[in-house]
């Protein structure tokens, strides 16, 4: 058995849909709280808010989520702790994401994999699939990623982070319901 500790703070937060600077602050908030964590984790889309929906294909609104997740980057550089958050990331395509931040930089990033279809959520509608597992050593312990339904199949990106040496799975959601 391994004698080897991670601190990690869960901060469940409600967010409101395209309120960046108020989601900001009260991201920012919460890692005050936290900072004698190893690793900081908010719910999924935390930045924008869940779900954006239509809103999602505002140039506006795009641009807004990159700036924060710039401003969020930028404030990581005085923190010791690893931080995780929930946004969306445009490149060639819109994915439902998750970036890993540490000492202003990006350590990695992860887009949700399994999208639901189905009842209140439309996610195919709006995102593209993810294709790539992320692992990352925080405090000497190897951490796989995902988001929600990820964890849901046997098969899906635990398995692979498994495989890898993840020690640790870390997920966040934010369904609704």
């Amino acid at each position: 058995m391994s004698s080897k500790i991670l601190n990690v703070s869960l901060c469940q937060i409600n967010t409101t849909v395209g309120a960046f600077e108020k989601n900001f602050e009260k991201i920012c908030d919460f890692i005050s709280k936290a900072k004698n964590s190893h690793i900081i984790v908010f719910p999924e889309l935390s930045l924008c808010g869940y779900m954006p929906q239509d809103i999602i294909y505002s140039s506006k609104f795009l641009d807004l989520n990159k700036r924060y997740f710039e401003k969020l980057k930028e404030y990581s550089k005085n923190i010791d702790s690893v931080i995780v958050v929930g946004f969306v990331r445009e490149e060639k395509a819109i994915y439902n994401s998750l970036g890993v931040l540490f000492k202003g930089e990006v350590l990695g990033f992860y887009d949700k994999r399994f999208l639901p279809n189905y009842n209140v959520f439309d996610e195919k509608r709006y995102f593209k699939s993810g294709e790539k597992d992320l692992t990352i050593d925080i405090n000497d312990i190897r951490c796989g990623f995902s988001i929600c339904e990820d964890i849901w199949y046997p098969d899906g990106t635990e398995r692979q982070d498994a495989l890898k040496g993840a020690e640790v799975l870390i997920n966040i959601n934010a369904s609704p319901y």
